[in-house]
């Protein structure tokens, strides 16, 4: 990522630079869909999926404060 972000740096903007920005931003791109998805699909169940979401992290706070 540091090599990445030095050949952008420096130097004037041409197609090399973006050819190298446009190969990153496929990488992070193919990293990030890799990942598992928990969010709903359909938006009018995000609600519903927040408040588990957050019960559930509620629920992981309050046993690790117990634990200390």
């Amino acid at each position: 990522m540091r090599q990445c972000y030095e050949q952008l740096f420096q130097g004037p903007d041409d197609a090399d630079k973006q050819a190298v920005a446009q190969a990153f931003l496929q990488e992070c791109i193919a990293k990030a869909a890799a990942l598992p998805q928990e969010m709903p699909d359909d938006p009018t169940a995000l609600q519903a999926w927040v408040e588990q979401h957050s019960a559930g992290v509620a629920r992981q706070y309050a046993d690790y404060l117990e634990r200390r």
